[in-house]
C-alpha cells in the first residue's frame, strides 16, 4: 500500500514538473514574438517602410492612405488603421514586379473576428468604429512565395 502511495506521489510530481516546464516555455515564446514583433507608423507621404516591419500603423489623412514596404518570402505584413467613422473600405496592392504573388489575405475587425481571403483589391462595409488590421501575404494556391516591394493604397468612405 504504501509502495503504490509512493509511486503515485512520485507520478504526480513529475506530471506536475512537466506541465510548469511547458507552461515556462509558452511563455518565453510569446515573449519573443512580443520582443520580435517590429511596428512603424507611417504618414501618406512616408518613404519605403523597412521589411523589418510586420505592422505597419498606417495613418490616413482625410481617410486615405498609401505606403510601399518590402515584403520577404513567407512573411506576413499587417497594416492598421482607425476607422474613423467611415463606413466603407477600398483596398489595392500593386508591385512593380509583374510576378507578384501577394494579396489581401484577411482582415481583422476590432471584436477579434477575421474575414476573408481576399485578393489584390477588396472592399468592405464597416459595422463599428475601431482598428482594423488588413494582412498582406502570398497566396500559396497561386504560386512560389514572393519576395519584392509592393504599395498598399486605402480609401476609406462614409
Amino acid at each position: 500500500m504504501k509502495r503504490a502511495l509512493l509511486l503515485l506521489t512520485i507520478t504526480g510530481f513529475a506530471l506536475y514538473a512537466c506541465s510548469d516546464k511547458k507552461g515556462q516555455e509558452m511563455t518565453e515564446k510569446k515573449d519573443s514574438i512580443t520582443k520580435d514583433t517590429v511596428t512603424q507608423t507611417v504618414k501618406v507621404d512616408s518613404p519605403v517602410v523597412s521589411s523589418d516591419s510586420t505592422i505597419v500603423k498606417l495613418s490616413l489623412t482625410e481617410g486615405k492612405g498609401k505606403i510601399q514596404t518590402h515584403k520577404n518570402k513567407g512573411q506576413t505584413v499587417y497594416i492598421q488603421f482607425q476607422s474613423q467613422g467611415f463606413k466603407k473600405l477600398s483596398a489595392r496592392l500593386s508591385s512593380q514586379a509583374p510576378d507578384a504573388n501577394v494579396r489581401i489575405a484577411q482582415i481583422k475587425l476590432p471584436d477579434g473576428t477575421m474575414d476573408g481571403p481576399f485578393g489584390q483589391e477588396m472592399e468592405y462595409a464597416f459595422s463599428f468604429d475601431g482598428v482594423y488590421t488588413l494582412a498582406v501575404n502570398e497566396n500559396i494556391m497561386a504560386g512560389d512565395p514572393w519576395e519584392g516591394d509592393f504599395t498598399i493604397e486605402v480609401s476609406l468612405k462614409k
